[in-house]
């Protein structure tokens, strides 16, 4: 559990510090290389597998039903696996991660027009069926950490990142809830066409 912890803190880091990049780019209009996201990820990947590996059928559930868990948890995985990199990779447009210049795209159709940040669920599913996997609570108490501090990244994305480097971001925050709930007015995209586009120009806070 300590190397879990101890991956953890700089996956935390990476993340963090991509996000200000991001902003500092985009106030000073110029490119500037952002490869924190990556090795972030990567870290969290290697934290969270330490838990499910070294915990694996210590749990209540135990190695008899590991049958069941393998192909409910399995299943359920691959099905939340999809779908977080469905929306965070193929919904949004292209260069929302790697975009050296900062600025980013805003997305307001198809999943991003009912719900601000549909990838908590596809995080928050994949961390709940792998617990289901692992068939231990150390698992299941990191899948719900884990989890809380996706929340807490996101709840600071929309208030504090967001908002600078992605144009028409805070009308989109009165017309989408943040996790879609509850449900509000559709949204008309032609209306809005003229913000769906930023462009690589420095916007004054």
């Amino acid at each position: 559990m300590i190397l879990s912890v101890v991956l953890t803190i700089p996956a935390c880091l990476c993340l963090v510090m991509f996000e200000v990049i991001k902003v500092k780019a985009f106030r000073e209009n110029r490119r500037i290389a952002n490869p924190f996201f990556v090795p972030g990820v990567l870290l969290l990947a290697a934290a969270w597998g330490h838990v499910l590996i070294r915990y694996f059928h210590t749990g209540p559930l135990g190695p008899v039903s590991f049958p069941v868990r393998l192909v409910i948890g399995g299943c359920l995985a691959a099905a939340s696996l999809i779908f977080y990199g469905y929306v965070l990779f193929f919904a949004l447009p292209g260069g929302t991660y790697g975009d050296a210049a900062g600025a980013s795209e805003l997305s307001k159709e198809g999943i991003y027009g009912w719900c601000r940040h549909p990838g908590f669920y596809g995080f928050t599913a994949l961390a709940l069926s792998l617990a289901l996997l692992s068939g231990s609570l150390e698992a299941l108490a990191a899948g719900v950490i884990y989890s809380l501090l996706n929340l807490v990244y996101i709840v600071v994305q929309d208030r504090c990142w967001f908002p600078v480097y992605i144009a028409g971001y805070e009308q989109y925050r009165r017309d989408v809830p943040f996790l879609g709930f509850p449900p509000r007015k559709p949204i008309n995209t032609r209306e809005v066409s003229g913000l769906k586009q930023t462009h690589f120009h420095k916007k004054e806070l």
